[in-house]
């Protein structure tokens, strides 16, 4: 049985997001090769979740640095 977590809050260190790009790509990979699919279109179709997924996640850290009064908190990252 798995354990129910929250979802992950923290930023991740760019280093071991780019570990996860390289796993998720190899994983299209395998899976487009082992279903008779394009493995490049996998690949363009991960990049652009992938992009999109960021570009969420930076609104989404933007927002968490703002102060009250709506302006950036400069004591954040």
């Amino acid at each position: 049985m798995h354990e129910h977590r929250p979802p992950q809050t923290e930023v991740l260190d760019p280093r071991h997001a780019a570990a996860r790009v390289g796993v998720v790509h190899e994983h299209a990979h395998r899976f487009a090769l082992d279903h008779d699919l394009s493995p490049d279109f996998l690949h363009e179709l991960y990049d652009l979740l992938i992009a999109e997924t960021c570009r969420v996640e930076d609104r989404i850290v933007d927002s968490a640095q703002m102060t009250p009064d709506g302006d950036t908190d400069s004591t954040v990252g």
